[in-house]
């Protein structure tokens, strides 16, 4: 079964809005993003407050509830949908990379390829993960070791590869049964993991809730 994005931004100026649970929410404080060649502002994105942090925390922590009982199936099938996205979405996504960090078009395009093979490949990596059986002492002759999701993944990225370093992070916390709060950095490529990760996973109706912002005072 194919799928289709839906709500792909406008050509013109982006105006990102900070995604916490179900919500999406404007903020007052918000963070230009340039074109590096042309210093033409492409689009802005939010600067979260520490009380708008806080709840998208609360939030994440709201989905991992449910997240969490997901089978490793259900995450696999979730995850492949989102590889499956953003390689439709190749074009868009590589032009956005190319505005917002400067690189050229070919790299944008092939740092895309690489971001949905993370989905892909947690997608496999969802149904590996396996518990074990150890030797214990004189009481316990054996240990069962299990792997359980912790709970919500404060996830910080980089600017120079965007997309991909998000897609690491963001796609094996999914595939191991965790939410995240997702903060890339300020002022660069500050929509990119929100709009692609986050708009394939809401197309995939199974995977969780996410925030994308920056927490108040965080430029660097």
């Amino acid at each position: 079964m194919s799928h289709t994005v839906t709500d792909s931004p406008p050509t013109s100026e982006i105006h990102e809005l900070l995604r916490i649970g179900s919500q999406r929410v404007d903020t007052i404080d918000r963070i230009e993003v340039r074109n590096p060649a042309t210093h033409e502002v492409v689009g802005t994105c939010p600067n979260a407050s520490s009380a708008e942090v806080t709840a998208a925390i609360d939030a994440a922590e709201s989905a991992f509830r449910t997240w969490r009982r997901t089978t490793p199936q259900e995450r696999a099938r979730a995850l492949r949908i989102i590889a499956e996205l953003m390689t439709a979405d190749q074009a868009n996504l590589a032009r956005l990379v190319t505005l917002e960090v400067g690189k050229p078009l070919a790299e944008s395009r092939a740092e895309v390829e690489y971001a949905a093979e993370f989905a892909g490949w947690y997608a496999e990596e969802a149904r590996r993960i396996y518990g074990r059986m150890t030797i214990g002492g004189t009481d316990e002759p054996w240990r069962q070791l299990v792997r359980q999701p912790l709970g919500v993944v404060g996830a910080i990225t980089p600017w120079n590869y965007p997309l991909v370093l998000s897609a690491r992070k963001l796609f094996a916390a999914i595939a191991a049964g965790c939410t995240v709060v997702l903060k890339p950095r300020a002022g660069a490529a500050c929509r990119l993991p929100a709009w692609s990760a986050g708009r394939a996973c809401r197309t995939a109706r199974r995977c969780p809730e996410h925030h994308h912002g920056e927490p108040a005072n965080s430029r660097r």
